[in-house]
């Protein structure tokens, strides 16, 4: 337990009638421990009061903000977006990357409906941006719809919105594994998204959905929409011999072109993941997540 002790530290703690209030918070990558580290909890305070005593434990998920990488590469994203937009032309009228930003968080941010008073409204619009505005009873008040816009979304949001970014440009015809600049970020997406362990597509969906969603070879970038790519299983096990029309979570599931296909059923014909991964380090968590589902299901199963 020592190991598990070190790694989650004491973040707040208060005293009151009711006793000690300890708040203590585990990295990401102790998520599995918490149930050892609850038992721990539970050991601590038996041997400290002498006594079996009645505990209340809560665990709460931790929302992790978007990162300056995140950040960086959508505005990055856009200025090629506005590049492709105005067909490489500067000039009077040419689209803004801050016209496209502005565009998208109208139609896809998160929005909040806050009630002020009539003199109040501009201090708030200083302070966010406002998607409507509407008169409350006599006039006096005003009722603002504001827009929860990127410097407020986590790391997943963001992530996902990224991912948009990437597949506008790919149906707009511009090559993810041909065109330098966007290769270039479109790796770096990768690899954050590896980083912070981020699965995009988690909910059910079909086989068709899931291409349409994931335009781009997962492995080089290659574009690969209109039935160009092959859809593949990480796992075997229970995932059957054929594709079918019924929703199923994609977690586990590589859409690649097929020369990746080709070097991946190679590497693993030669003894595994390993010799892919090499070359696709991005893919290592999504694969070794399913992988471990995997071995998860046949320690149940047996």
């Amino acid at each position: 337990m020592a190991k598990l002790r070190s790694r989650a530290f004491l973040h707040r703690h208060r005293r009151d009638e009711h006793g000690d209030h300890l708040e203590f918070r585990l990295p990401p990558g102790s998520r599995r421990s918490v149930g050892s580290f609850m038992r721990w909890v539970d050991r601590e305070a038996i041997s400290r009061e002498g006594e079996d005593v009645e505990l209340d434990l809560t665990v709460d998920r931790l929302s992790i903000g978007r990162t300056l990488d995140q950040n960086a590469l959508m505005w990055a994203l856009y200025e090629v977006e506005a590049d492709v937009e105005n067909g490489g032309m500067l000039g009077p009228g040419a689209t803004t990357k801050d016209e496209l930003y502005d565009r998208d968080m109208l139609e896809h941010a998160p929005v909040v409906t806050v009630t002020v008073d009539a003199e109040q409204a501009d201090h708030v619009k200083r302070l966010a941006k406002i998607k409507a505005v509407r008169f409350v009873g006599d006039g006096g008040r005003l009722e603002l719809d504001v827009m929860i816009t990127t410097s407020k979304w986590d790391t997943v949001r963001m992530a996902r919105h990224v991912d948009m970014q990437f597949n506008r440009l790919a149906y707009a015809g511009i090559p993810m594994g041909q065109a330098e600049d966007v290769k270039h970020y479109w790796k770096e997406w990768r690899h954050l998204l590896n980083k912070h362990e981020i699965i995009l597509h988690d909910e059910p969906m079909t086989e068709e959905e899931y291409r349409e969603r994931q335009p781009n070879c997962e492995a080089c970038g290659t574009y690969v929409g209109g039935g160009r790519g092959l859809l593949c299983h990480i796992s075997t096990r229970g995932s059957g011999v054929t594709w079918g029309p019924e929703k199923k979570k994609p977690e586990n599931w590589l859409h690649l072109c097929p020369g990746c296909e080709l070097f991946r059923a190679d590497s693993i014909h030669r003894g595994g993941w390993s010799k892919f991964l090499q070359t696709a380090s991005h893919l290592r968590f999504k694969v070794m997540r399913a992988l471990k589902r995997e071995t998860m299901e046949v320690e149940v199963d047996g």
